[in-house]
């Protein structure tokens, strides 16, 4: 493992900072308010930018994205839950300006988040323009009545989130009948 981690550092320092340029993918959520008091909340995160930006956001990107690599299973999932903790705690949603109970989270397995690391590096050492898929992070937000003035806030190792939030609209189409017009 030693052997790895002293070859991949090399390779880093051959492929040069290009490969890096796009470190910030942007970070999207999406809230649907399924019925008047049940909102439904999805995050698409760079996810290894997100678990560097809340477990080590003072070292260099590259450098923990080789240590994260080459850590220990368990190591490494202690690192996932603190990142996953962290954004728990820190994600805020108020109704009318109250708080609200955030709840259902959703995260992604240590293991598909380790696999997400170890693409990304294994990308950039070879030297291909990377930007990485996001992952999915999920939770519920209940309200005892209708919910009006929905506001959230995001902790500040997702940095920017591109918010969209919409009321679906559902209809159903018999076999072979034309839907009625679909509203945007």
């Amino acid at each position: 493992m030693q052997r790895y981690i002293r070859v991949a550092a090399v390779m880093l320092c051959l492929v040069g900072q290009a490969a890096w340029a796009h470190e910030t993918t942007e970070n999207r959520a999406r809230f649907v308010l399924q019925e008047d008091n049940h909102l439904r909340e999805s995050l698409f995160l760079s996810y290894s930018q997100f678990l560097y930006q809340a477990v080590s956001p003072r070292e260099p990107f590259r450098d923990f994205l080789l240590k994260t690599s080459a850590m220990a299973d368990a190591q490494f999932e202690q690192r996932v839950r603190s990142a996953h903790q962290l954004l728990a705690r820190e994600t805020q949603i108020t109704i009318a300006g109250r708080p609200a109970n955030v709840s259902g989270w959703v995260f992604p397995e240590p293991a598909v988040a380790r696999a997400r690391v170890r693409q990304l590096i294994a990308a950039t050492l070879a030297g291909t323009h990377v930007h990485e898929e996001p992952l999915e992070i999920g939770f519920d937000v209940r309200w005892p009545t209708a919910m009006r003035d929905v506001r959230v806030r995001f902790p500040a190792a997702l940095q920017t989130v591109t918010v969209v939030s919409y009321r679906p609209h559902q209809v159903d189409v018999a076999r072979r009948a034309l839907s009625p017009v679909l509203g945007f």
